[in-house]
């Protein structure tokens, strides 16, 4: 299968997003199988995989689409995370303010390199 990309979120950090729409777009995944990932055998958690980054990126609400930094005098169509041309200074527009933004913008980040976003639950 080769190498893959992760950004591995604890429970209780991502337990600010669990009532939006973000929490239906993420792998939820119980600590054994990231544990025996991390040993070298990953079966377990390539099957509790989700929807790929790529799918996700696609399942992004439109309403949510465009970069929330409304007075960027660089904001246009391509400042969206589909868009291969859009700029680092991307941030998800949504309900998301504090911590909860940062941790969604690393979501999508993550997405746009490719990367499926873990939540891993348990011990």
């Amino acid at each position: 299968m080769g190498d893959m990309l992760f950004l591995l979120v604890p429970d209780e950090e991502w337990e600010p997003l669990k009532a939006s729409w973000l929490d239906a777009l993420v792998s939820h995944v119980e600590a054994e199988a990231v544990r025996h990932a991390l040993n070298g055998y990953s079966v377990p958690l390539v099957r509790a995989l989700g929807i790929s980054p790529v799918g996700a990126l696609h399942k992004i609400p439109h309403a949510y689409f465009l970069c929330r930094e409304v007075a960027c005098p660089s904001r246009d169509q391509r400042c969206n995370p589909l868009s291969k041309k859009c700029p680092l200074c991307y941030s998800l527009a949504g309900p998301f303010e504090g911590q909860t933004l940062l941790i969604a913008n690393r979501v999508v980040e993550k997405w746009r390199e490719g990367g499926y976003v873990i939540i891993w639950t348990g011990e």
